[in-house]
């Protein structure tokens, strides 16, 4: 008999945090709870509409239900399976998206020095935004 995994259902309120980062699609804005357990994670990509839009809907929903479990995945194995992922375009931004995802989610998880996240936000056109912003 398998067991359905129990996953917390989310408060009225979070803190967050929303950081903003230049890739080959254009600018992406990553949006991370900023509870222990990182509850919620949404991220925006500035073409509505787009397939591009429908996976990065995808891939922060699995990521969500993935921390939101009785027995979260652990950050690093998400992390480790974003990492070097690339598109095929010639930018001098971020290589994809996944990629972006796993830069911030280090920065925010504390999976990387602090200082080497920033100045490689600073390298690629990152800042961090208000959210709603």
């Amino acid at each position: 008999m398998t067991r359905e995994p129990v996953i917390t259902e989310r408060p009225d309120s979070l803190p967050s945090e929303t950081v903003r980062v230049k890739t080959g699609c254009g600018e992406f804005y990553i949006t991370i709870s900023k509870d222990k357990n990182c509850f919620e994670i949404d991220f925006q990509l500035g073409k509505s509409g787009s397939c591009t839009r429908a996976f990065l809907e995808a891939i922060s929903g699995l990521i969500t239900i993935a921390r939101r479990q009785l027995n979260p995945i652990p950050r690093k194995l998400i992390i480790k399976q974003l990492e070097g992922i690339r598109c095929p375009t010639d930018s001098t931004f971020l290589p994809s998206c996944p990629e972006a995802i796993a830069r911030i989610l280090k920065q925010e998880w504390g999976e990387e020095d602090a200082a080497i996240i920033r100045a490689t936000l600073k390298e690629i056109g990152g800042e961090n935004v208000e959210p709603g912003t």
